[in-house]
């Protein structure tokens, strides 16, 4: 099993919506597990196709997007517009033959606060850790480039090389 080779996005609203005690929302950094890095986004409309892929492209074995109820967006339509890309994305990974079972859309759920969104985190982790390794993580050596959040070479690195 790759190391770090889940990604989770998760909307910063659909953490925020309820009372602020950190019992009810524990910091993002405690929600990660042993292979899978969580990362806050201020909006799920604001998870860009770029995002999702490069995940894939660093080795991900799969990427879930957990947005705030259906219609409960505090940004209009950000929890749409991340739909709209989760399927588009989708759509790319059964064309390269990678599948679109690696890539999870959840929505929490309208009432619950925030307080779903770690029972989210790990449902979306046990189904992604059922699936085989990603073939691309195969050629992928440097276990911060899996989680697909930062480039193999910076570009200041590859003018040295030249």
């Amino acid at each position: 099993m790759a190391e770090r080779d889940i990604v989770i996005y998760v909307c910063h609203n659909a953490r925020q919506a309820g009372p602020p005690q950190s019992a009810v929302r524990p910091p993002i950094a405690a929600l990660s597990a042993a292979n899978v890095v969580v990362r806050e986004v201020p909006c799920s409309g604001k998870t860009d196709v770029v995002y999702l892929l490069r995940a894939f492209e660093g080795g991900a074995r799969g990427v879930a997007v957990i947005t705030c109820p259906l219609g409960g967006c505090r940004l209009a339509e950000g929890n749409y517009r991340a739909q709209v890309r989760v399927r588009h994305v989708g759509r790319l990974l059964d064309e390269i033959g990678l599948g679109r079972e690696r890539l999870i859309l959840l929505h929490s759920a309208a009432g619950s606060e925030g307080r779903d969104v770690p029972v989210l985190i790990e449902q979306a982790a046990e189904r992604l850790r059922a699936l085989p390794d990603n073939p691309i993580g195969a050629r992928c050596t440097s276990p911060t480039n899996r989680t697909g959040l930062t480039s193999p070479t910076s570009p200041t690195q590859k003018k040295r090389e030249v």
